[in-house]
């Protein structure tokens, strides 16, 4: 398996598995569960999804809805960094 696609499918996954924990969608409501599937899919570097999940990193920074990812060196801190200049 190449690893575009390996890096495809994990942006892919990470995204749909962080929004079903985050949103309890067949699944008890878990943020921090979620939070751990939006960086796996951010991480990937992997086109939209990839780019969504660390945009949606930045949004739980920024609302505070979840305390973990308020920490400095965060993907998602650094993402909303870059807008917000």
């Amino acid at each position: 398996m190449s690893s575009a696609l390996v890096a495809r499918v994990q942006a892919q996954a990470g995204l749909v598995l962080g929004y079903l924990c985050f949103d309890g969608e067949g699944t008890r409501t878990d943020k921090q569960e979620a939070v751990k599937y939006f960086k796996l899919a951010a991480a990937a570097t992997w086109g939209k999804e990839s780019r969504e999940a660390a945009q949606v990193l930045g949004w739980i920074w920024n609302t505070g809805v979840h305390y973990g990812v308020q920490e400095e060196g965060t993907v998602g801190h650094e993402v909303f960094k870059g807008h917000g200049d």
